[in-house]
């Protein structure tokens, strides 16, 4: 009998350590996104508050960004590898990584999120026409069809012959009057806090982007660096630099889906 009651002792107060243990864990991730500018740059970036009560993107969802839906693309997959680095590390490779970690961080914040791809896979057309590559193309652009409030966000990395040239550069389709403000938002993010010295421009997507000439809501594809420069290469493949880029995309898109 005393031995039955000791143990109905022991059990609410084990209860309540679990309970504890759960709250320190939820609370450490908020504080962790919310000072997450902090960890990763040494630095607060203005607007990327902690998701708790009247923060500033708290407030934003409140106005509608949580109405939005963020379509993460992943560039390449399966048998279409992409470019390949000086290195050799493969683009699929790079864009799946750095798109997971936006895809966590939007998540963190509460946003939904739809990844057109979450393994080394090519895509198929609902369609079922033409060459693997069209209907990779084609089944990306189905998915972002899906979803009428979505923003389109392609992650891509770029090559050149010459090594000289490196750089994050972002395409936006011309389908879209405010496609053009979510690419200057993620360049400026990138130039300020990233790459100081990047003074490339934000340019207009011709037919030649398959997947931006077919949608009509806002949609842009981020060329993420030059796997062709040794450089900026060795930096794309390690995950502390990932986590910056991703952080940086997410926060440029949490700011777009606040004010669009």
């Amino acid at each position: 009998m005393e031995k039955n009651w000791q143990s109905a002792r022991i059990k609410p107060f084990s209860f309540l350590l679990k309970v504890i243990a759960a709250s320190l864990l939820i609370f450490s991730v908020i504080a962790l996104l919310g000072a997450g500018s902090k960890w990763l740059f040494g630095e607060k970036i203005p607007g990327f508050a902690a998701v708790l009560p009247g923060s500033s993107l708290e407030a934003a969802a409140e106005e509608g960004a949580e109405k939005r839906v963020i379509i993460l693309d992943a560039g390449h997959g399966g048998m279409d590898s992409g470019a390949v680095s000086v290195l050799g590390t493969r683009e699929k490779e790079i864009n799946l990584a750095v798109a997971k970690k936006v895809e966590e961080f939007l998540r963190m914040e509460g946003m939904e999120v739809v990844m057109t791809r979450s393994d080394d896979r090519m895509l198929t057309s609902r369609a079922g026409r033409g060459t693997a590559k069209m209907q990779d193309l084609l089944g990306r652009v189905e998915i972002a069809r899906e979803y009428e409030n979505g923003i389109f966000v392609s992650i891509h990395m770029n090559t050149l012959p010459m090594e000289k040239y490196k750089g994050l550069q972002v395409f936006y389709s011309a389908n879209s009057d405010t496609s053009k403000v979510l690419a200057l938002t993620i360049q400026s993010h990138i130039a300020e806090h990233l790459q100081p010295d990047n003074k490339r421009e934000t340019k207009k997507a011709g037919s030649n982007i398959f997947v931006l000439d077919r949608l009509e809501q806002p949609a842009v594809l981020i060329e993420c660096g030059f796997l062709s420069n040794y450089e900026e290469a060795s930096l794309l493949i390690k995950e502390e630099y990932q986590n910056k880029l991703a952080f940086l995309i997410a926060h440029s898109i949490l700011q777009f889906a606040g004010n669009d």
